[in-house]
């Protein structure tokens, strides 16, 4: 076993987080899936801030940038960028972003309770219908209604 792997199989047995830029290149461009899940600063005048990030793998890291208004925290997004060096630490100094359809349990949960009536009701459309959750309330919300307890016709309307 080579130790990248064993690097690997230590991960999955202690269930840490890694970090996600950790073997890029300083100057490297980048794309990526992320979920900010800490506002570490944002100036409304200028738009610049600063976010805590994971990536589908839960592996965390910073962006910085400047944004039209404040990342919403829980929710997925697209970002192409640069990797740089910050007081010792790799960040992203992201050029352009967008939002995207949520891309594991957390992102998915935090973007159904923004829907009307579904602050609450979230987690337990997730554990029925998982990472489906979305593709089902777009294209059969009546099957939401059936199949999860506390969901009326009247939720399904207003989505």
């Amino acid at each position: 076993m080579t130790q990248e792997n064993s690097s690997w199989e230590s991960k999955d047995v202690y269930d840490e987080p890694g970090y996600a830029l950790e073997n890029d290149a300083v100057g490297k461009e980048k794309k990526i899936l992320a979920i900010p899940t800490f506002q570490i600063l944002y100036q409304e005048q200028s738009g610049f801030g600063v976010f805590a990030c994971e990536d589908e793998k839960e592996d965390i890291f910073t962006i910085k940038g400047t944004f039209i208004s404040p990342l919403i925290l829980g929710q997925t997004y697209q970002l192409e960028g640069k990797v740089i060096i910050y007081k010792g630490e790799k960040q992203l100094q992201v050029n352009q972003y967008r939002n995207v359809k949520p891309i594991n349990e957390k992102g998915i949960i935090s973007y159904l309770q923004t829907l009307k009536g579904l602050k609450s009701r979230a987690e337990n459309i997730y554990e029925v219908f998982g990472v489906d959750s979305i593709d089902v309330l777009m294209n059969d919300p009546m099957k939401v209604c059936k199949m999860v307890k506390g969901i009326g016709k009247k939720s399904v309307v207003a989505w």
